[in-house]
Order: structure tokens, then sequence, then C-alpha cells
């Protein structure tokens, strides 16, 4: 697996506590880990929000380890994603044919309405990547016990069999 460099933001314990989660999961998934990982450099910071860009930042809101893999590979897939604007942008467009009403704003959607069906993209392949991973019952429990993007999780998960088919040539 590349070198991953972990940067704490105020180096509290609350940083160390996840930064020494993420490499434990690291090494204990490198190998299916391996293929998912975009960006090498990783930002932990207590009190933000955790985002993808310009650098991938984790925050300190938990402590669960699945919890905290699902989002490091969320954030790892909104890099992957811009790297592939135009399949991206043509899923979008058939997922707003599937769905023309989507939720905005937390706890059911995204920001905007674009956002939320980008993310239906995001947390499709996070779901996808979990049950590699984890298996599917666990992938499952994890996105169910998401307090944010409820109604996209919700969504990936009811309707995998028929997402599939929007995703067979992304990743």
């Amino acid at each position: 697996m590349r070198n991953i460099q972990i940067i704490l933001k105020n180096g509290n314990d609350s940083e160390k506590r996840v930064k020494e989660i993420l490499q434990k999961l690291l090494d204990k998934y490198s190998q299916p880990l391996a293929k998912h990982i975009v960006t090498d450099k990783i930002n932990i910071q207590s009190m933000a929000i955790s985002h993808s860009h310009p650098v991938l930042t984790l925050n300190t809101r938990t402590f669960d380890e699945d919890q905290i893999l699902a989002t490091f590979l969320h954030e790892q897939i909104h890099w992957y994603l811009d790297c592939r604007k135009e399949p991206t942008e043509r899923i979008i467009v058939k997922l707003k044919k599937k769905y023309p009403i989507v939720p905005v704003g937390q706890p059911e959607g995204a920001k905007t309405k674009n956002s939320t069906y980008l993310h239906i993209i995001v947390n499709f392949l996070e779901y996808k990547v979990l049950i590699e991973i984890l298996g599917q019952k666990k992938a499952e429990k994890i996105l169910i016990d998401k307090d944010y993007y409820k109604w996209i999780y919700r969504k990936v998960i009811s309707d995998i069999e028929e997402l599939k088919v929007f995703f067979d040539k992304i990743y």
C-alpha cells in the first residue's frame, strides 16, 4: 500500500485517537483498501466536518472503527469521481430521471439537489466497497446507523440492484 501521510491539525487527544484507529484500519485492510486510495494525504481535525477537498479531512466525531472506515472511503470516492467527471455527469442525468424529487438538506439529503444526486453515486460506491471489505450485512448496518444522508443511504440499500446498472463502467 502507498505511504499514507496523516496530519493532526491540533494534535489533541481525540485527533490522536482517530489517527490510531485509521492507522489500525489501514494496516488491517491494507490489501482491499489499496485499490481505493486516491489521495494519500489525510488531515484529522476536531470540530471539522469531514470533507474530501482540498485535503481529505476526517473529523473526531466518532471513534467507531466501522464509521471511520466508511467516512475514509466516502471521502476517497469523492477524489476518485473528481477524476471521472464525464461518466459521473452521465450517471447524474440517469439519476434525475429515476429520482425526479430528492431531499435537500440534512439529515435526509445533501446541501443542494445536485449534491444529493452526486451523493447517491458516492454512497453507492461506499456501500459497494464496504460490502467488499466487511460483507453486506455489516456494510448495511454501518450505513443505516449514519445520522446524515439518511434518504440517500436508504435508497442505495433498497435500490442496489437497479442502481448497479448505472455504475457498470465507472467503478
